[in-house]
């Protein structure tokens, strides 16, 4: 029997042979997926299991399947939405951080996390140019992250830039319409 690990590295080698092969034939596929992958996508249609799964074939049925079925962002012909273009470096960083697994609570749970997340709030706030004493957090779902500034952070940065949602829309764009 396979430990843990050793099931996890097979895991992630076979995900990356495959995530591999699909940045290698998406040039070639029509961007929109087609509608009989679309139909395909029924194969996730089922109960919630029991018992655990088999990792690699929970792998190999969000490629076989869900591959085919997504709309190809990356590579540079899609022009529907500002959306794609994942760079090398944050592929990367995604891969290597989900293999570490860490749970970004505290310097005790993520020394690594709480660091990075502190250099990464200060450059967000070093660009837009606040007061030092305003700081930032990360707050995650799934795989995306979000900063947040405490409320005098985001007043801060709306005042000293001429910029606020009600004035001149957030960072210099069309006002936002509120309804009610």
């Amino acid at each position: 029997m396979q430990s843990p690990l050793e099931t996890s590295r097979i895991v992630l080698q076979d995900a990356c042979r495959r995530a591999d092969q699909y940045l290698d034939e998406i040039g070639m596929r029509r961007v929109a997926p087609s509608p009989e992958s679309r139909s395909k996508l029924s194969a996730f249609d089922a109960p919630m299991p029991h018992e655990p799964g088999d990792p690699a074939s929970t792998i190999a049925l969000l490629d076989e399947v869900g591959s085919p079925a997504t709309t190809a962002t990356v590579g540079g012909r899609f022009f529907g939405l500002v959306v794609g273009g994942t760079l090398p470096a944050p592929l990367g960083a995604r891969a290597l951080a989900s293999a570490w697994d860490q749970i970004v609570f505290n310097d005790v749970t993520s020394p690594v996390g709480t660091k990075l997340e502190k250099v990464a709030s200060k450059w967000v706030l070093d660009i837009l140019g606040p007061a030092r004493n305003i700081f930032g957090r990360f707050c995650y779902r799934g795989n995306n992250g979000q900063l947040h500034l405490p409320g005098g952070g985001t007043k801060h940065i709306a005042g000293t830039s001429g910029m606020g949602r009600r004035k001149n829309g957030a960072l210099g764009r069309t006002p936002c319409a509120y309804r009610r």
